[in-house]
C-alpha cells in the first residue's frame, strides 16, 4: 500500500515485473474478509514464492531486467536475492 505497482505501472515497467500479489491471484482468486472486502490471499505463499524463484531464476539465467514487486521487509527476505545475484 505505498506506491510500489503504482510506480512501475508509471514508469513502464509492468512487462518486466514479477508481482508476489499477481502470483497470488493466479493461484487463487481474492476472498471476501470480515468486513466483506476483497483481499488477497497469502494462505499459498509457500506456492507463490517457488513460482516466483523459479521464474525470477530463468530470466536472470538469460540476463534479462526484472522488477520484483513484493514487500521485503526483512533482511532475510532480501538475503535470498543474493545467491542469484552472486550466481548470475
Amino acid at each position: 500500500g505505498v506506491g510500489k505497482s503504482t510506480w512501475i505501472k508509471e514508469q513502464g515497467l509492468e512487462p518486466y515485473t514479477l508481482s508476489a500479489d499477481q502470483i497470488r491471484l493466479l493461484t487463487q482468486p481474492p476472498q471476501l474478509s470480515v468486513n466483506g472486502k476483497p483481499e488477497i490471499t497469502s494462505k499459498h505463499d509457500h506456492k507463490v514464492w517457488s513460482l516466483l524463484f523459479d521464474l525470477l531464476t530463468a530470466r536472470m539465467e538469460r540476463g534479462d531486467f526484472t522488477v520484483i514487486d513484493a514487500t521485503h521487509v526483512t533482511s532475510k527476505s532480501i538475503s535470498q536475492y543474493k545467491s542469484l545475484a552472486s550466481t548470475y
